[in-house]
């Protein structure tokens, strides 16, 4: 690039002295002409050569070769120089200090949407920190280290919610995921406590979460809590076990572990307020399908008993809260699967920790929503599941069976009798679809052979429809269209 300008420059001196030197002013020869013109194609040529070598030389600053050399320099004396600038500070540690640095690129490839370097950048945080978290290193060092990354993550995430660049905005969130889950690994942030409790992470997520719901970017706030429902799971599975074993007996004596449980959920209820007020519906699907994996994650857990079926009841009482602020804030006039946190969890529990903690949370929100006028046929079908999971399952300890499928056929009695004459069209309907499930439900029973002493309840119960002709008459007579989605 400098020969072609010294050699246009010297054309175009050399131009100027020819068409000076011309006899007649203002009258070219042909010859002259021609240099013109040549010199004005030559200095167009110059021009737009700079432009991609200027580009060439932007890429080249941010080359895989020259981020991996910034990271190189990051050690042990440099992971505390990065929270420590004051107004006296000198031009050149700013400019020269790594993290600052990293930072400059990171925001730069987020604004020019370059995902290549971008990538690099967050790989070489994860490379950089899983190197270092390993290490013989000290705690408070990798403490620093951590604290520095987590710090560029948040810079990088406000930067790219700013630019909507919503690909960063995911990768940022994995790579603070993998920053937390190597920190767990290594056993280094417990803070001079004797447990780990994910404060740190615990903040982050939330900031990211409210900067999300702030800019209506609902994907990303979407994605956040399905992070957050990888963290608690892996909680859940790998450190509640070593750390945590509840007593019903004692039960104070295990404040400190009961107090960090907490604060997850007063995390997951922070994120339902605000997506509630907001109505994010994606996000709401979400927290449920939260409430549905935890169950899952509880009981397939190595937890001990007693502590599966705390956190199971801790679990199952936020479950009320969502479900409430969905219908009655969000709300939302047709819960089926997406909106209600109950499912696999609920079989699972009965036939691995023969408890019912979640199907008794289901039959009290049951009651609720049947106050609520939404009860429907997706929630009875979902107790018709568990009735069939119990029948199948309980063949040799028939005294838990029983009472298990007593607590369902009682639900369904109890329900059937809240249905009188001067009920909706809508609860007709659901007195009907009972019956039928009852039907199953006896159905079911009488093929699987299985002696509970139930066979004679469900059918007195059956006989307990006194409506039941009547109500289908009715309906058909109103031209009311029946759900038969059962």
């Amino acid at each position: 690039m400098f020969t072609l300008f010294i050699l246009n420059v010297s054309f175009l001196i050399y131009t100027i002295s020819y068409l000076k030197s011309c006899v007649e002013p203002n009258i070219f020869p042909v010859y002259g002409k021609v240099l013109f013109i040549e010199g004005i194609l030559f200095s167009i040529i110059l021009i737009l050569s700079i432009f991609p070598v200027m580009i060439n030389l932007l890429s080249s600053s941010q080359s895989r070769h020259n981020i991996k050399a910034i990271f190189d320099s990051v050690d042990k004396t440099s992971f505390a120089s990065y929270r420590f600038f004051d107004d006296n500070i000198d031009d050149d540690e700013y400019e020269n200090n790594a993290f600052k640095v990293i930072t400059e690129i990171g925001l730069t490839a987020i604004k020019e949407f370059d995902h290549t370097t971008f990538e690099i950048v967050l790989r070489s945080i994860n490379k950089k920190a899983i190197s270092v978290f390993k290490s013989n290193e000290d705690a408070s060092d990798k403490l620093q280290l951590y604290a520095n990354f987590t710090d560029n993550l948040k810079d990088f995430f406000s930067f790219a919610v700013k630019e909507k660049n919503n690909s960063a905005q995911q990768r940022i969130i994995q790579t603070r995921w993998v920053l937390e889950d190597e920190g767990m690994k290594h056993d280094f942030l417990k803070y001079n406590s004797p447990h780990y409790k994910g404060i740190d992470f615990i903040t982050d997520i939330e900031i990211y979460f409210n900067r999300a719901v702030q800019n209506n970017e609902d994907f990303i706030a979407a994605e956040i809590v399905d992070t957050f429902i990888d963290y608690f799971a892996t909680v859940i599975r790998k450190i509640l076990p070593a750390t945590f074993r509840y007593n019903y007996d004692h039960p104070y004596s295990n404040s400190e572990d009961v107090n960090t449980i907490f604060s997850y959920y007063r995390l997951i209820d922070s994120l339902t307020t605000q997506a509630v007020a907001t109505k994010k519906m994606p996000v709401l699907k979400n927290l449920s399908n939260l409430f549905m994996t935890l169950d899952t994650v509880i009981v397939e857990s190595t937890n001990s008993t007693d502590t599966k079926r705390y956190l199971l009841q801790i679990n199952n009482l936020q479950k009320e809260k969502l479900l409430k602020n969905i219908v009655e804030n969000a709300q939302i006039k047709n819960i089926e699967s997406p909106y209600f946190p109950f499912g696999i969890g609920n079989t699972q529990e009965l036939h691995k920790l023969k408890s019912s903690v979640i199907l008794r949370a289901e039959l009290k929100m049951i009651d609720y929503l049947f106050s609520k006028r939404l009860l429907n046929n997706y929630i009875l079908n979902d107790l018709k599941t568990a009735a069939f999971i119990i029948i199948e399952n309980f063949s040799e300890d028939t005294a838990t069976g029983k009472v298990f499928l007593n607590l369902i056929v009682d639900k369904f009695d109890h329900i059937r009798g809240l249905i009188t004459t001067t009920s909706s069209n809508e609860d007709k309907d659901l007195y009907i679809n009972l019956h039928i499930f009852l039907g199953y439900i006896i159905s079911k029973y009488t093929l699987t052979g299985i002696n509970y002493e139930m066979d004679e309840k469900i059918r007195d119960i059956m006989n307990r429809f006194p409506y039941l002709d009547d109500f289908k008459e009715e309906l058909k007579a109103n031209g009311f269209i029946q759900n038969t989605g059962l």
